[in-house]
C-alpha cells in the first residue's frame, strides 16, 4: 500500500446511512489515487456506511476528529484520497461499549478492534479513542504505559523531578526529589525546563519529553532550563529514585503533611508519618493535598483505612445509578484532629480523600473547591504493551454522594493572594494565607478536645 499522503484520513464504518460515493469492502484496502475504494468481500455501498473523519497536520498528527457526515464529505472532496479501515461499530455502539461499564462488561469485539486498530496505527488508535466522547479516554504507546506503571510505583529510573505544564509551553518543575540526579544538579522547584536533547519544550510534546527524562539507568539526558532569566544546561544520568510522597513539618504542636504525588506505597508514607508526628508530640494533623492528581483508588482506601473507624469509606456507582461498596475501613482509627488543604487542581480519587474526611466529620476542608472528577477509569493492555484508559464507574464518599463535577467544597474558602508566586510560597506560613487559616482551624479543634 502506498504511503498515505492526503492530510484528511477518513474511516468508514458500518452504519446504515448515506455517506460519500464509496463502496466499502471489509479489511485494510485503498484507493490512493482518488475516486471509490474498490469493494472486497461483502461489497457493503453507500447506504451502509458512515464517515468519521480524522484531519491531520502535516506531521502527520491528529487534530481533530468528526463524526458528522457533511463534514466527511468536504473533507473526502478536498483530500480526494480515503483509507478504508476494519468493518467498526457505530459510535452509538462505541458509546454503548465503553460508558461506565465494570470492565467485565466491555465487549470482546469492541476491545479487540481497538487492538487490531493499533496495529495499523498509532495515529488511528488515538483519534479511535479520541472520538468516543469520553473526556478522560486516552491511548497510550507501550513506551508511556511503562512510564505510568513506574509513576505509580515507588521506584523508577529517571532524573527525580515531578512536573506540570507551564502556560508558556516549558516544563515547569514542581519538585525535585532529594538525593536525585537533578538534586545533585541543584534543580529546584519552579525552574523552567525549555529544552530536552536539543529538542525545545511545547504543549504539544510535553508528554512526550517528560516521557523521556525516565530511561536505562546510566542513560544521560541534557536538559536546558531556566530560573528567573538565566538559562543553565545540564548533563544528568539517570538511575533508580526512591520517591518520597510526603514530606513533614512540625507547626508548633501541628504536623503538616505535605503530599507531592500519590504512588502505589502513599499509604505507608502516610502511616509512617503519622507515627513520627505522634512521637514528636504533634496534637493535629494537616494534610495538604493541592495541587495533587490521582487515579489510585486503592491507596486512597487504604490511606482513609489508617484514619477511619469501621465503615463503608468508598463507593462505586454504575451508569444505572447503582451503587456498591467499593473499600472500607477497620476499627483502629487516628484520634487527632485533622484539616485538608485543597484548591482546584485537588482532582480524581485524592478528592475521594478529603470527601471521606469531610463526610464522616473527621476533618474540615480549607483552601478551595477542588477540581470535579469523581469519575473511575480503568486500563486496558494491547497485545503490545500500549493500553487503552477509559471511564467504568463514578465514585463516591461514605454518605453516598459524588462530588464528580461538582467538586469537595472548603469548609472554609480562603484563596490564595494572587500576587504571591504559589509555586515559590506554598506550605511557608509567613506567605500561605490558606495554610495559616489551616494552622488556626487545627489549633482550635485542639484547645476545643482539650476542653471537652
Amino acid at each position: 500500500m502506498k504511503k498515505l499522503i492526503a492530510l484528511t484520513l477518513v474511516l468508514l464504518m458500518v452504519a446504515g446511512c448515506s455517506a460519500p460515493s464509496l463502496k466499502l469492502g471489509l479489511g485494510m484496502v485503498a484507493n490512493m489515487s482518488g475516486g471509490d475504494a474498490s469493494a472486497d468481500g461483502d461489497g457493503k455501498t453507500q447506504a451502509d456506511v458512515t464517515a468519521c473523519a480524522v484531519t491531520l497536520d502535516g506531521n502527520g498528527k491528529i487534530v481533530g476528529v468528526s463524526w458528522d457526515v457533511a463534514q466527511c464529505k468536504a473533507a473526502v472532496t478536498a483530500a480526494g484520497k480515503v483509507t478504508v479501515a476494519d468493518s467498526i461499530q457505530t459510535k452509538k455502539e462505541l458509546k454503548e461499549g465503553y460508558n461506565m461499564k465494570p470492565a467485565s462488561a466491555i465487549g470482546k469485539e469492541w476491545y479487540e478492534q481497538i487492538d487490531a486498530l493499533e496495529k495499523y496505527s498509532v495515529g488511528i488508535a488515538s483519534g479511535y479513542i479520541s472520538a468516543l466522547g469520553d473526556p478522560y479516554a486516552r491511548f497510550l504507546t507501550d513506551r508511556e504505559y511503562e512510564a505510568y506503571q513506574q509513576t505509580e510505583s515507588q521506584r523508577y529510573v529517571g532524573i527525580g523531578v515531578v512536573t506540570d505544564l507551564d502556560v508558556d509551553g516549558y516544563i515547569r518543575v514542581r519538585t525535585v526529589y532529594p538525593q536525585s540526579p537533578a538534586a545533585s544538579a541543584q534543580m529546584q522547584a519552579g525552574d523552567l525546563i525549555v529544552s530536552v536533547d536539543d529538542t525545545a519544550a511545547t504543549k504539544d510534546n510535553y508528554t512526550e519529553l517528560v516521557g523521556s527524562f525516565r530511561g536505562a539507568a546510566g542513560t544521560k539526558v541534557t536538559l536546558i532550563y531556566r530560573r528567573d532569566t538565566e538559562e543553565r544546561t545540564v548533563e544528568l544520568t539517570r538511575r533508580e529514585i526512591d520517591i518520597p510522597t510526603i514530606s513533614t513539618t512540625m507547626l508548633e504542636n501541628v504536623a503538616y503533611l505535605r503530599f507531592s504525588s500519590i504512588t502505589n506505597n502513599t499509604s505507608q508514607h502516610l502511616e509512617a508519618a503519622i507515627r513520627q508526628a505522634s512521637q514528636n508530640g504533634a496534637t493535629a494533623l494537616i494534610f495538604d493535598i493541592r495541587g495533587i492528581e490521582s487515579d489510585n483508588v486503592t491507596v486512597i482506601g487504604n490511606m482513609l483505612d489508617i484514619l477511619l473507624g469501621k465503615m463503608t469509606t468508598i463507593y462505586q456507582e454504575d451508569a444505572s445509578g447503582i451503587s456498591q461498596e467499593l473499600m472500607s475501613s477497620d476499627e483502629s482509627e487516628v484520634e487527632l484532629p485533622m484539616v485538608v488543604l485543597t484548591d482546584n487542581t485537588t482532582a480524581g480519587t485524592t478528592e475521594l480523600f478529603a470527601q471521606a474526611l469531610r463526610d464522616t466529620g473527621k476533618a474540615r476542608t480549607v483552601g478551595e473547591t477542588t477540581f470535579g472528577k469523581g469519575t473511575q477509569q480503568s486500563f486496558y493492555k494491547l497485545k503490545n504493551g500500549s493500553a487503552i484508559y477509559l471511564t467504568v464507574a463514578r465514585y463516591a464518599g461514605p454518605s453516598g454522594e459524588t462530588y464528580d463535577q461538582v467538586g469537595v467544597p472548603a469548609d472554609y474558602e480562603v484563596a490564595y493572594p494572587a500576587e504571591m508566586d504559589k509555586t515559590a510560597t506554598m506550605g511557608d506560613p509567613e506567605y500561605d494565607s490558606q495554610l495559616r487559616r489551616a494552622m488556626e482551624i487545627a489549633s482550635a479543634a485542639v484547645k476545643t478536645d482539650s476542653e471537652g
